[in-house]
């Protein structure tokens, strides 16, 4: 894969919009910029895999030579970026919404993703919000492969080796104030991860699953938009032969992702904030196909289309102030 990303790619990259949005860097902050934009190509490379293909990797070299400055975050994670010695904070271009204006909120992520973004879209603007439904059906931010769903054995689907490209286009496109992400349903199943099976609890796993987290957040915020972490719910897709369930349902393991989640925030004070979404999903924290009597869930997965009516009234007003805050 290559890396030659060069100076004035970056500084391309970060050219005032044609809006006219205040983003400027000065010389010192220019020459960081530079040196992430060529690390991050390694973390997108990461990201990816080495079954990825070839033309998922060239997607991603792309993608990284756009991702902004707050891939300088991520240096606080990754041992393999060596060349900066001294964790930098993301730098502050957010977005500012003049009063009126509706706040644009993204929600990226798989399914569960798509699903309550498609509920919450026709409900947003009562909030003060619209919605961009950016979910990828199927992907997480995993590319481990092969894994196990539902007991069958499956290969990863091409189009998620090129998640983090993805999400990219998704952010340049739609130009968010505030990214809400909603992963950890494929981060939950047995995937086969450095030539052996495991799953989230493997310390060298669940350390992979982070950087990807990580690298997710600094996509979602590289235009200068806040980033709304949402927990896990707890799922039931069904019961084995034998009438248990299946590890990907395991409860435990939804902590777990959400641990991970809580971590990540906890890096990034000010821009990243957790929503609890997972626990509204889930009262008294138990599975629930019905909140507040409404059927939110279909299969014990995915969001109904009426759980927006349940969902909007509680998450709007809270994605709306993140992506109206400086």
């Amino acid at each position: 894969m290559s890396v030659d990303v060069s100076f004035g790619q970056v500084l391309e990259a970060w050219a005032p919009s044609p809006a006219g949005r205040a983003r400027t860097l000065g010389g010192p902050k220019m020459l960081v910029t530079a040196i992430l934009a060529v690390l991050i190509c390694g973390l997108v490379a990461a990201a990816l895999g080495p079954e990825a293909p070839a033309a998922a990797t060239r997607g991603a070299d792309q993608a990284a030579t756009a991702v902004s400055p707050l891939a300088a975050g991520l240096g606080r994670r990754l041992p393999r970026a060596p060349v900066v010695s001294t964790p930098l904070p993301p730098p502050v271009v957010h977005h500012f919404n003049r009063p009126g204006d509706l706040v644009r909120v993204m929600f990226v992520g798989d399914s569960v993703a798509q699903t309550t973004a498609a509920g919450l879209g026709p409900l947003a603007s009562r909030y003060g919000g619209a919605i961009a439904n950016e979910g990828i059906m199927g992907c997480g931010v995993t590319t481990a492969s092969p894994y196990r769903y539902f007991g069958s054995v499956s290969d990863l689907l091409p189009q998620c080796y090129g998640w983090a490209s993805t999400w990219m286009s998704a952010v340049q496109r739609d130009d968010p104030d505030v990214v809400a992400i909603v992963v950890g349903r494929w981060e939950l199943m047995d995937r086969v991860f450095q030539g052996h099976w495991t799953h989230i609890g493997d310390p060298a796993y669940d350390a992979y699953l982070e950087t990807q987290i990580d690298l997710g957040v600094s996509i979602a915020a590289s235009k200068g938009a806040k980033v709304a972490l949402l927990t896990d719910p707890y799922y039931l897709r069904g019961h084995t032969p034998t009438g248990g369930i299946f590890p990907e349902d395991d409860p435990a393991r939804v902590d777990l992702v959400n641990g991970l989640l809580h971590q990540v925030a906890a890096r990034y004070p000010g821009l990243v904030t957790v929503v609890d979404f997972g626990a509204f999903l889930s009262p008294g924290g138990h599975f629930s196909m019905v909140v507040d009597g409404t059927q939110v869930r279909s299969d014990g997965v995915h969001m109904t289309p009426d759980a927006g009516a349940v969902l909007a009234p509680w998450i709007m007003p809270q994605l709306v102030a993140i992506g109206r805050s400086a």
